[in-house]
Formats: structure tokens, sequence, C-alpha cells
């Protein structure tokens, strides 16, 4: 979701990633972390020039809760 708001400079419902996107293969590790906290990490797309950043941070949580409420 964030990807395709950098891409689009604002929300998009085309939600393909974008071609030109790369992605890290050096993530932390996810799991339980204690006192009922957990960490989750995911590779996401990063665009060398998005058309603009405003709001990308809360759109990746949106799309990550999104992810993690689907069965």
């Amino acid at each position: 979701m964030a990807a395709a708001r950098a891409l689009a400079g604002a929300p998009s419902s085309d939600l393909t990633p974008p071609a030109e996107a790369e992605y890290t293969d050096d993530l932390p590790a996810s799991g339980d972390l204690g006192d009922g906290w957990q960490a989750t990490s995911v590779a996401s797309p990063h665009l060398r020039r998005p058309s603009a950043t405003i709001g990308l941070g809360d759109t990746f949580v949106a799309g990550l809760l999104l992810a993690e409420s689907v069965p």
C-alpha cells in the first residue's frame, strides 16, 4: 500500500508493486518480545524516487495490520 502511494503521490487502489521497487534481504527477526508484545518484520518495496512521502509510514502500518488480520 505504501509503495503504491509513493508511486502515485496519493492513495491508490492499484497495489501492484512497481517494477522499479527494490527489496532488502537483511531483515531483523520477527517474533515474540515478551509481555504480550510481538515484532513483525517484512520486506517492503523501496522506490528511489517516490512521487510523495507524506503518510507513507502510516500507510505501511495500515497495510501490515490489514495483512495480519486476514486469516
